[in-house]
């Protein structure tokens, strides 16, 4: 019996020195170790998912290892970045308009590099020979944001008009070596060279002084830019796009200052043009028609925001909104062709997005399909390989209301207006959006969005 007793007592011991794994919060029982899945090369994302060589868990995700002696001996990117031709690249890049930075993201939206300060209010990104502008809505300026490690990057200041409480910059745009910027306070067009930090021109929108015509994004054909005039709800100028002709931009020089004043009526001598009351070079860009998209398809305003080019037409979202901004109907979508009218452009119809788009706004394109955004939460495909372009079902796009969306390497995004979040979403909808990703943090009032999404080069 005492046998009994020690070998009963003995299984005991020996069955509570047994116990399960316990392991912290922010850890899994893996193969008997306890791992961090969001950390763990060796765990990553779920038990067992090992990461390649050269590779480093970030956020669950196996993703490349800091790249080493990127363009120079010694510089390091961030986890998560790219080396490529001598630069530390993120996958995306997003316009923090509340913060006022530009913040760097993974395809599988985990954060990465430092987040770099710009002026106030981002609201556009593009990029030129390396450089990441951003457009600063607040301050009347551009970012200049060179890709070096994340520690030292260089972000320069390129002031376009002084900072006013009308200042109102809206989207800029890369072109002939120059930048292009919309100037909403002002109704016009400005030409950038970022080289000597000069404003080369400003190109007048409105068909006569004192039209509210608001110009927001535009796209190219060539050389001749589509730009939407967003106008206001109650303002008959805008609700427009129009069409400015840049043949000449490659050759714009600077303003001369000292250059002749104009003789009576504006006249100056032959090849000179009468421009702030002094005969210089003529104007970078001159405006050649205005393309009206206030029409009966749509029952409210139309308020253009965004355009896009592809193939051999522009479209463009069409808001569809009463006086009071809220929805008069289903949003829209303007299909322009560029070589009607005699090369002026001309609207060729009106797609209908169907009842679960209103407030149609950002836009992006690929292989035949164009992509619109709505803020009621979907992102509806638009097939223009066919005659007339057709609306297919929505997709989810993942956020409450998205306003930029982007397509990088085949991946699509969308930013949302009402947080600082991001998602990944399905072109085609087969496959639910991933969870939103908050990248851009609140700003000192409170609040979050992202104002636009850049794809690394």
């Amino acid at each position: 019996m005492k046998r009994l007793l020690l070998a009963a007592l003995s299984a005991a011991l020996l069955a509570g020195c047994s116990k399960d794994l316990v392991c912290a919060s922010d850890q899994k029982a893996c193969g008997g170790v306890c791992a961090n899945e969001q950390t763990d090369p060796h765990n990553c994302g779920a038990c067992g998912n090992a990461c390649g060589t050269g590779q480093t868990c970030y956020y669950g995700v196996c993703i490349a290892g800091a790249a080493q002696n990127c363009g120079a001996t010694g510089r390091t990117c961030a986890v998560g970045e790219t080396c490529k031709s001598g630069a530390c690249v993120a996958d995306l890049y997003l316009a923090c308009f509340a913060s006022n930075e530009v913040r760097e993201a993974t395809n599988y939206l985990a954060p990465v590099g430092v987040p770099v300060a710009t002026d106030q209010g981002p609201i556009s990104l593009t990029w030129l020979n390396q450089i990441l502008y951003a457009a600063n809505d607040m301050s009347n300026s551009l970012t200049q944001i060179r890709l070096d490690p994340p520690n030292v990057r260089n972000a320069g200041r390129f002031q376009l008009v002084a900072p006013a409480a009308s200042a109102d910059l809206e989207f800029v745009r890369a072109h002939d070596g120059l930048l292009i910027a919309s100037n909403s306070a002002a109704g016009t067009l400005l030409v950038l060279d970022p080289v000597s930090n000069q404003v080369l021109d400003e190109i007048p929108l409105a068909a006569q002084a004192g039209d509210y015509v608001d110009p927001l994004g535009f796209d190219f054909v060539g050389e001749h830019a589509f730009v939407a005039l967003h106008g206001g709800a109650s303002a008959s100028p805008g609700q427009q796009v129009a069409v400015v002709d840049f043949t000449n931009v490659s050759t714009c020089t600077p303003l001369d200052p000292s250059a002749p004043a104009c003789g009576t009526g504006g006249a100056c001598a032959s090849g000179k043009t009468c421009i702030d009351g002094l005969c210089q070079r003529p104007p970078c860009g001159t405006v050649l028609s205005r393309i009206d998209l206030q029409t009966s398809d749509v029952q409210g305003f139309a308020q253009p925001s965004r355009v896009v080019a592809l193939g051999t037409q522009v479209y463009v979202p069409l808001a569809n909104l009463k006086a009071d901004y809220t929805p008069a109907g289903n949003g829209k979508l303007a299909v322009i062709d560029p070589s009607a009218n005699g090369g002026l452009g001309a609207l060729a119809g009106v797609v209908d997005l169907g009842a679960a788009c209103t407030d149609a706004g950002g836009i992006a394109a690929q292989s035949g399909t164009v992509y619109v955004a709505c803020t009621s939460g979907s992102v509806v495909p638009v097939d223009v390989s066919v005659n007339p372009a057709a609306a297919k079902a929505p997709v989810p796009s993942g956020v409450t209301a998205p306003g930029s969306i982007a397509i990088c390497n085949g991946q699509a995004y969308a930013g949302d207006q009402l947080s600082g979040s991001i998602s990944r979403f399905d072109l085609a909808g087969q496959t639910p959006p991933s969870a939103p990703s908050a990248i851009c943090p609140n700003g000192s009032a409170g609040w979050a969005t992202v104002s636009d999404i850049a794809c690394g080069f």
